[in-house]
C-alpha cells in the first residue's frame, strides 16, 4: 500500500473524522495558494474531491479504498471532515452503561486513552476506557484503515456478565453484580476495560512469534499497559498468555500519563507521572493472576512528577531506535 501521510483527529465518536492532508504529492509544482485551489487540482489530477465546506465525501474503488486522485486533489495543511461512518458504528448494541451511570462508548476515547498505530498495513487501533469512565466490559478493539479511512472492529468486547473485581484486602477476586471502581479484570481471567494513555502499541509481527513460540504471525498484536499489562494477538484473536499484574506491595503502581516504546524483546515506559519501568516479554513471573504470568516486569525507578505529561506529545520513533 502506497504510504499516506495525513492527521487523524477522532473528536467525538458521534462526530466525523478529522483529516488534514500535509504532504505534498509527489511532482507537484507551485506554491501552496496553487495547491489548495480547485483549478490546480483539476489540471494536475484530472478530478477534484468533493468537499462542501470543509466537509469530503471522498471518492472510492469498488473495494472501497479512497481513490490515488482523491487522495492527491486533498488542500494541503487543511483539516476536512470525512463524510463516513464513525467510530460509533461500529460499538455493539446495546451500549453499555458506565460506572458512572453515563454511556459507557463516550470514553473509549475520551477518557487518557490513545491509539496504536501499524505503520506497515497503515492501520490505527483504538481501545480504552476503565475507571468510571466506560463498563469494564467495554473491551472492544477498533481498526481504522488508512486506505478507506473506515473503522471495523479487531476485538468484540466482553458480555457484562463477566464483570469482577480484585480486593487488594482479601487477595483474590470477588464478583458482584453490576460495575465496580476497580473492576480490572474480568471472570473470564482477561483484563478489563483499562485507560491506555500513551502506552498503547502495535507490536510487530516478528516480535509476536517470539513470544508465543509462532513461526509466522501476520497482523501484529497490541500491547495496552495500566495496572495490568498484557498482548492482544490480532492473529490469534487471542491475549498472549497469562496477562501481567504484580504481587503485593506493588499492585499499586501508579500508571497515570503512562507511555511505552518496543526495543528488541522488551517493551520500556520510561514516560511516567511516577513509575519508570521495564516488560521483558520472552519470560514469566509470578503474578496476582497465575505464577506463570507473561513477560517480567520491573520498576527501574520510582518518583512522583518525574516527568510531567499535563498537555505532552508522545512520538516512537523505530528507524531511529529512540524517541522524541
Amino acid at each position: 500500500m502506497e504510504r499516506r501521510d495525513f492527521l487523524v483527529r477522532l473528536g467525538t465518536m458521534a462526530g466525523a473524522t478529522l483529516l488534514m492532508h500535509d504532504e505534498p504529492a509527489r511532482g507537484q509544482e507551485g506554491g501552496a495558494a496553487d495547491h489548495n485551489s480547485v483549478e490546480h487540482a483539476r489540471k494536475v489530477y484530472g478530478a477534484v474531491p468533493a468537499i462542501a465546506g470543509n466537509l469530503w465525501k471522498p471518492a472510492r474503488n469498488p473495494d472501497n479504498t479512497i481513490t490515488d486522485s482523491n487522495w492527491r486533489g486533498l488542500p494541503l495543511n487543511r483539516y476536512v471532515f470525512v463524510d463516513a461512518p464513525t467510530l460509533l458504528s461500529k460499538v455493539e448494541k446495546p451500549y453499555y452503561v458506565a460506572r458512572s451511570g453515563a454511556p459507557s462508548w463516550t470514553g473509549i476515547v475520551n477518557v487518557w486513552n490513545g491509539a496504536a498505530w501499524n505503520p506497515k498495513a497503515q492501520e490505527m487501533f483504538i481501545t480504552g476506557g476503565g475507571h468510571y469512565a466506560t463498563s469494564s466490559c467495554e473491551t472492544a478493539i477498533y481498526r481504522l484503515k488508512a486506505s478507506t479511512l473506515l473503522f471495523d472492529r479487531a476485538r468484540d468486547r466482553d458480555p457484562q456478565s463477566e464483570n469482577g473485581s480484585w480486593s487488594i484486602r482479601e487477595g483474590k477476586l470477588v464478583f458482584t453484580p453490576g460495575e465496580t471502581f476497580a473492576s480490572v479484570v474480568l471472570k473470564n481471567s482477561q483484563p478489563g476495560a483499562l485507560h491506555t494513555y500513551h502506552g498503547i502499541l502495535w507490536v510487530p509481527p516478528d516480535l509476536m512469534a517470539i513470544i508465543r513460540g509462532d513461526n509466522v504471525n501476520v497482523s501484529g498484536g497490541i500491547f495496552q499497559t495500566n495496572i495490568v499489562r498484557y498482548v492482544y494477538d490480532l492473529d490469534a484473536k487471542a491475549y498472549v498468555g497469562v496477562p501481567n499484574w504484580r504481587k503485593s506491595p506493588e499492585t499499586d503502581i501508579d500508571i497515570s500519563d503512562s507511555a511505552a516504546f518496543i526495543e528488541g524483546t522488551a517493551i520500556y515506559g520510561p514516560h511516567h507521572s511516577y513509575d519508570i519501568w521495564k516488560w521483558e516479554l520472552t519470560r514469566t513471573q509470578d503474578t496476582n493472576w497465575s505464577p506463570k504470568s507473561t513477560g517480567v516486569f520491573t520498576k527501574v525507578y520510582q518518583q512522583w512528577g518525574h516527568i510531567v505529561s499535563s498537555h505532552s506529545v508522545w512520538g516512537w520513533l523505530p528507524e531511529t531506535q529512540g524517541v522524541l
